[in-house]
């Protein structure tokens, strides 16, 4: 299994990507991620998901994300493990904007 770590938070896009930012969790389990140029896609075993993307930012849960990596479950750690959550498809979504 896969999950997604999401790294360098921020609440809105007017921070600037380059200043530090918050951890964030580490969502999942899936069977596939990936990233493509503009493009962040989750798959479970339900189906494939997109993450709202804006620029170099990734939204999810209320913020905006600038680092992310794909983890596999053995490398998971205390760390990521005390992070984990479960994956939840509406919280990928800006109220308004389409799943």
């Amino acid at each position: 299994m896969l999950f997604l770590e999401l790294r360098d938070g921020h609440v809105s896009l007017d921070e600037p990507s380059h200043t530090p930012g918050m951890l964030g969790p580490v969502i999942g389990p899936f069977i596939a991620a990936r990233i493509l140029r503009d493009e962040v896609r989750v798959t479970t075993t339900e189906r494939e998901y997109p993450l709202q993307r804006f620029a170099d930012w990734v939204f999810y849960d209320g913020k905006y994300f600038s680092d992310l990596e794909i983890v596999a479950s053995d490398q998971m750690g205390p760390g990521r493990t005390r992070r984990r959550r479960p994956f939840v498809p509406s919280l990928a979504q800006l109220e308004g904007v389409g799943a």
